[in-house]
């Protein structure tokens, strides 16, 4: 009884299908690599600006950002961009945990704030834009710090919280100010211009 030959693929053939298996993993990761930087809000976001000024106007009755408000968002910012330095990316869990946490804050009432439906009609959005535009980003940011946070746990060992949090503050807003100065000035500058025609 013969053998049946057995079929050797051509190295060619080999090749081409290798290639085309590569090309396919190379894009695959570039793909992803670009939807993954598709959802990065950016640094100094003018949204998170507008929804504190929102809150201003609601609390104030007048239509201007109060410095208090402004250096927490300087805050917020220079731990999202100290975070980005040290190569810290959250995942999507991380962010969906924190996004559903930003959601349900306000879900309670708050004399200090305005209603959820009420700051909807303040934005001009609906729940969905909300979330699109303000709940994404701020998710992102606050995962992103939650993961600084962790971070610096290495990196001071033998510090209490209230000065680690001191500590990690500082360095953040160094950071910022290093390297976001001229980003800075302009808002910096409309702050004072708005204190002086308050007075």
């Amino acid at each position: 009884m013969k053998k049946k030959p057995v079929k050797r693929w051509p190295y060619g053939v080999l090749a081409m299908i290798l290639s085309v298996c590569i090309g396919l993993f190379i894009y695959q990761q570039y793909n992803e690599q670009q939807q993954q930087a598709s959802t990065i809000p950016p640094v100094l976001d003018e949204r998170i600006l507008e929804l504190y000024l929102q809150l201003d106007s609601f609390m104030n009755g007048k239509n201007r950002l109060y410095k208090a408000s402004f250096d927490n968002f300087l805050y917020f910012e220079s731990t999202f961009v100290y975070a980005q330095s040290k190569k810290l990316v959250p995942t999507q869990e991380q962010i969906d945990k924190a996004l559903e946490q930003f959601m349900q804050e306000w879900s309670y009432e708050n004399d200090t704030r305005p209603t959820y439906e009420k700051l909807l009609q303040m934005l001009q959005v609906t729940n969905e834009g909300f979330i699109e535009n303000y709940g994404k980003p701020i998710a992102y940011k606050m995962a992103t710090f939650d993961l600084l946070w962790e971070a610096s746990q290495a990196d001071y060992k033998e510090v209490s919280n209230p000065i680690r949090t001191w500590l990690v503050e500082q360095k953040a807003m160094n950071y910022l100010e290093q390297h976001y100065h001229k980003d800075i000035a302009p808002y910096e500058k409309n702050i004072k211009s708005q204190k002086r025609t308050a007075k």
